[in-house]
């Protein structure tokens, strides 16, 4: 099973007098209306704005938290980015960024960034965190980088197999942002934000749900060229539902993931098809 997903990127990139304009390719189209982007491009260009924008205000610093707000629908359109420090201290740093159609913001990231150091010495109960069987390494993914598993059954790449209400997990492997750009560790995690709603909330009819929000929090970065979510608990009321996922790569669990969403009015995207017409 290959690290690197050699497929199409989210967006290309072209310099402007005025800045970086991101233009969106068809990867970045969304399952809901083919005249959005999907999430995973949003929530993942607000990870590299972020990165790219603060390389020299975090030296020595590395995030902890990215928590994403998703209050508009995001056209398949140029869009821009700007990325403002709001705190930098000696172990931390706040960074807000925003992805922009026009004059009109679309999402909002807010990232935390801690200083690394010893770790404390006390015994402190902690969970078992080794990884989550992995996808056999014969196996090939489907065109997005993705591997797919509901409950006891196997590894496939076909999701259309998962139309059922076990509890899902997904493997993504790293899948470009910008082309012509290996996609960083941070910016994977950007990627895989999205991603939440789709373990969390796939069930029979596929994913009914839309999300408002996404907020990771990681002990590190991923390591080893994918990132692996699964399912952890979710709980619904009058439309509204949360959930969480836990995050993990080849070495165990380094973060959870958390998020608010809304039944989208008995419309669903089943992983797997094409975007709606």
């Amino acid at each position: 099973m290959s690290d690197t997903a050699g497929y199409a990127a989210y967006f290309a990139s072209e310099q402007t007098s005025t800045g970086e304009l991101l233009h969106p390719l068809e990867l970045a189209r969304s399952g809901w209306n083919p005249k959005h982007l999907r999430g995973p491009a949003v929530t993942g260009i607000l990870a590299r704005a972020t990165e790219l924008g603060t390389r020299d205000d975090m030296s020595g610093l590395r995030p902890a938290r990215l928590s994403i707000d998703l209050f508009r629908p995001a056209r398949m359109a140029p869009s821009y980015t700007r990325v403002e420090v709001v705190q930098r201290g000696r172990r931390l740093g706040l960074v807000d960024a925003q992805l922009r159609q026009g004059d009109e913001v679309v999402a909002r990231a807010h990232t935390l960034f801690l200083a690394p150091g010893a770790d404390a010495t006390g015994q402190v109960w902690h969970p078992d965190r080794r990884p989550p069987e992995l996808p056999p390494a014969d196996l090939l993914p489907d065109d997005g980088g993705r591997y797919y598993r509901s409950g006891d059954a196997p590894w496939s790449s076909e999701a259309l197999d998962h139309l059922n209400g076990d509890r899902k997990r997904v493997w993504q492997l790293p899948v470009p942002l910008v082309e012509g750009e290996a996609p960083t560790s941070f910016q994977q995690l950007g990627i895989a934000a999205d991603m939440t709603n789709l373990v969390v909330h796939w069930g029979t009819h596929g994913v009914e749900h839309i999300n408002a929000d996404a907020s990771v929090t990681f002990a590190r970065l991923p390591v080893g060229g994918g990132i692996g979510l699964v399912a952890e608990d979710r709980i619904a009321h009058d439309g509204i539902s949360i959930g969480t996922a836990a995050y993990y790569d080849r070495e165990g669990v380094f973060g959870h993931a958390a998020l608010s969403t809304l039944a989208n009015g008995g419309l669903s995207v089943r992983p797997g098809e094409s975007p709606r017409a």
